[in-house]
């Protein structure tokens, strides 16, 4: 009877022992899933908090444009800005007059633009169109209403055809919407240069 007692006391002792060591598996493993990383979902997790709060950035050939588009702006309102102290005929200074209300305006929409996008506009004018500026001022009377004019028609057939192309290629979709509304503008300012142009 005594041995039956061992017995079965061993036995319960066992049993008790493997199922303190079966818990003990069981807990360890539901501590050790939910800490264990998961390398796709933290990337996602990174990836979509800095989609969330990160600017959105332009393409760098549209960036190229706004830069541009800027400087020529500019060129063109302190050009205007010469040509109405300087020039002598009556419809120079009425284009000029014109360049300086149209080109403020949308230098102004265009450095919100910029803005908006984290793009940087230059602070000033370029040192060529700098230069360019500084020869046309140098000139007086009828000579200076000439050269200012054939410079309006040159920056305008090139600005034209850069907003052209903009309006096909640009992926932003704010900067395509101000080079479409803002490209018959400078069209019309091209054709006036070129009909100004011819009389003087």
């Amino acid at each position: 009877m005594y041995s039956l007692l061992l017995l079965s006391a061993a036995i319960s002792l066992q049993a008790c022992h493997s199922g303190t060591s079966g818990n003990a598996g069981t807990d360890s493993t539901a501590m050790v899933s939910p800490a264990t990383p998961n390398p796709a979902q933290d990337g996602a997790s990174k990836m979509d908090s800095s989609n969330v709060s990160g600017p959105v950035a332009v393409s760098k050939s549209d960036e190229a444009f706004i830069m541009d588009a800027a400087d020529g702006g500019m060129t063109e309102v302190q050009a205007s800005q010469a040509a109405q102290a300087q020039a002598v005929n009556p419809r120079v200074q009425q284009f000029a007059a014109m360049m300086v209300t149209d080109h403020t305006k949308a230098g102004d929409q265009l450095k919100s633009l910029a803005q908006s996008k984290n793009v940087p506009v230059p602070p000033g004018i370029s040192a060529e169109h700098q230069n360019a500026i500084a020869d046309i001022k140098r000139k007086t009377g009828s000579d200076f209403d000439k050269a200012y004019m054939k410079m309006m028609v040159k920056d305008h057939e090139s600005t034209v055809h850069a907003f052209e192309k903009a309006s096909r290629e640009a992926q932003d979709s704010s900067l395509k919407n101000f080079v479409t509304t803002t490209l018959p503008t400078l069209q019309m300012h091209l054709d006036s240069a070129k009909a100004i142009e011819k009389t003087l």
